[in-house]
């Protein structure tokens, strides 16, 4: 979804993109800021989205990537959605 999108629904698609120089990335999701869960652990699939089946209504989730590569680790801003009821919602 994108930044601060409201009337989600499950299942979501997020993506994001990639810098030219990583290595590796990890994906952080949860419902703090900023998020603590991994949903993806540091990783070199060059795989840029992942579909959330699973998700709470009426919930706030925040979701970052972290990028990584032999000068250190970058962060993306935090985004966030919201998730109101369940049913299929896609965003490209």
């Amino acid at each position: 979804p994108r930044n601060n999108d409201v009337d989600g629904q499950a299942p979501v698609f997020i993506s994001w993109y990639l810098g030219d120089n990583t290595t590796e990335y990890q994906v952080l999701l949860g419902t703090t800021n900023p998020p603590t869960d991994i949903l993806i652990d540091w990783t070199n699939d060059t795989e840029t989205s992942y579909f959330l089946e699973e998700i709470a209504p009426a919930t706030v989730y925040y979701w970052q990537i972290k990028s990584r590569n032999s000068s250190g680790v970058t962060e993306s801003d935090i985004n966030t959605f919201i998730q109101y009821s369940v049913s299929q919602f896609f965003v490209f």
